[in-house]
């Protein structure tokens, strides 16, 4: 995978990368817990992860946006109106 110098040279590209790499190791530990029934701590960590997306996807569309995407795009990708994507990133 190569990277973009223009992408990876704007903050909000850089926190939006980061941001979905910590979400990688999630589902393995999921899978973990599940496996050995530790429903508690799976609920825990799907509650947590719950707030790291949240965090992710905010992250990306503040990316999306500095690299001038309209609400418009933005709810596409999300498949909601501009409106709601407007309301809820805003």
């Amino acid at each position: 995978m190569t990277t973009n110098t223009n992408q990876t040279a704007n903050p909000m590209h850089a926190a939006a990368i980061d941001q979905v790499r910590f979400i990688d190791a999630w589902p393995e530990e999921l899978q973990r817990l599940c496996a050995a029934g530790e429903w508690a701590e799976w609920l825990k960590q799907t509650s947590t992860l719950r707030y790291v997306i949240d965090r992710a996807e905010r992250a990306v569309v503040a990316a999306m946006r500095s690299d001038g995407a309209t609400w418009a795009q933005v709810g596409a990708a999300l498949d909601v109106s501009p409106q709601a994507a407007h309301k809820r990133f805003s």
